[in-house]
């Protein structure tokens, strides 16, 4: 994991302000949290993280230390994960263990093309921060993390994510930088899409219903035509019997 993240300084790592606050007095760790970082840290090796700048410290449903080059969290659900600088720095702004992505379920790892890195969390649904030179630190989760998967990741036809993922009225929409591909949204009602549409059926659905919910989608125009020939068709042959009525009635045209 060395190329995760170049080794701060203890310095640098409180100028970043990633190091959290003390803890109050009397909020001593458990041991099984304080053994499990200990360990971890050990697994990891010293020129990940280098050496600590705080004890391990009690945080909401678990424990944290921090290091030179990053932190490492603990919940009795997710054991000990370590994360790193830029990534870091995002899921800290967002709160860390107690904000909306809740415990690291993984290391922070390479995400797969050797350039980008990736960290998963346990928010219900799924969520991940992604980080790239170009991008920085993105979250993206739910549905549109899934299939973002599906496509590959990183190193799949959306490339890397440009910006969080957003709900709006019910629509999830995630973007990226392409080339191949630039956007994905997944809703209740529609499944997922993707701009270019084409790439929506190659992505299995999130929820074992999206992919058909896309060729709902896509084929609606099969059931709208036909319902409006159905409709012209009846409205045909209405008229023609109120045609046929009055001339049984007028009798013969004279000549």
């Amino acid at each position: 994991m060395a190329h995760i993240l170049t080794t701060l300084s203890a310095g640098a790592v409180l100028g970043l302000g990633l190091v959290a606050t003390a803890p109050s007095a009397g909020a001593t760790p458990s041991a099984d949290a304080v053994n499990a970082i200990e360990a971890h840290h050990d697994e990891l090796g010293q020129s990940d993280l280098g050496a600590p700048v705080s004890d391990v410290f009690d945080v909401p449903g678990g424990a944290e230390r921090d290091y030179q080059g990053g932190a490492i969290f603990f919940s009795p659900a997710t054991g000990a994960r370590a994360i790193y600088g830029p990534v870091l720095q995002r899921y800290q702004a967002l709160g860390g263990p107690a904000g909306p992505l809740g415990f690291p379920v993984s290391d922070e790892r390479d995400a797969g093309n050797g350039v980008a890195h990736v960290a998963d969390f346990d928010k219900p649904g799924g969520a991940a921060i992604y980080w790239s030179p170009q991008w920085g630190a993105v979250v993206v989760d739910g549905p549109v993390l899934a299939a973002y998967r599906d496509s590959g990741g990183a190193i799949g036809p959306f490339s890397y994510p440009s910006a969080d993922t957003a709900t709006v009225n019910g629509v999830q929409t995630g973007t990226f930088i392409g080339p191949r591909g630039t956007r994905i949204a997944w809703s209740a009602a529609s499944g997922v899409s993707t701009v270019p549409a084409s790439l929506a059926d190659t992505l299995p659905s999130a929820n074992g219903h999206a992919g058909e919910a896309v060729r709902r989608s896509q084929w609606w125009w099969v059931p709208a035509t036909l319902g409006i020939g159905a409709v012209a068709a009846a409205a045909l042959r209405l008229l023609m019997r109120r045609l046929g009525s009055a001339a049984a009635f007028s009798g013969p045209v004279p000549r």
